[in-house]
């Protein structure tokens, strides 16, 4: 419940499955960088609660940071995942709490994106980001049943699922899976 009002998961599904139609209709976004985030985006890409989406990891700082590195995912698909986070994070922010668990959403996103690309090096747009919307799925159904896990605070950027056991880490589906998941779901893959 946020400022009284009680969180309608089913919407929230409904708009997640809309996200997953459009990837799968190929009307795929690019992420719109707004003129103050020009020279920062062009640098080293967005970043989303800790999660750098870049199409090249950049240079490592000489001097001492004060915030630790961010998780990087490093894809030349970043414009897509880059507007899949926006679409996202337009989803989630409602949901009470997000300001603590944001790090966690994003960096559990971020995980999936990288262990996907992986192990399926020859994905393209559409398989990376339905295997990244299969991940909020699982989320948004931690978050409904109160079991979404994340720490009070990201000491060096570290999240609950980098401390997952390595087979945990290791069982998700493949973009043929993916695509059965959404199918069932009802949101057809484009033909």
């Amino acid at each position: 419940m946020k400022n009284g009002i009680k969180t309608d998961f089913e919407e929230l599904k409904l708009k997640l499955f809309a996200i997953q139609k459009k990837v799968q209709l190929n009307e795929i976004g690019k992420y719109q960088v707004a003129d103050f985030d020009k020279e920062f985006y062009s640098e080293i890409g967005m970043n989303w609660a800790d999660v750098c989406v870049t199409p090249n990891i950049p240079p490592k700082s000489l001097e001492p940071q004060f915030y630790p590195e961010p998780r990087y995912v490093i894809t030349p698909f970043f414009d897509q995942v880059n507007w899949l986070f926006s679409q996202l994070l337009d989803v989630f922010a409602g949901i009470e709490g997000f300001g603590f668990w944001k790090v966690e959403l994003f960096g559990r996103l971020g995980n999936m994106a990288n262990r996907f690309k992986n192990k399926f090096p020859q994905h393209n747009a559409q398989e990376l980001l339905s295997a990244i919307i299969h991940e909020a799925f699982c989320c948004l159904e931690e978050l409904e049943d109160g079991i979404f896990e994340s720490f009070a605070v990201a000491f060096g950027n570290e999240i609950v699922d980098d401390y997952l056991d390595k087979y945990d880490k290791t069982q998700f589906l493949s973009p043929e899976e993916t695509l059965d998941y959404f199918t069932s779901k009802g949101v057809l893959p484009n033909e």
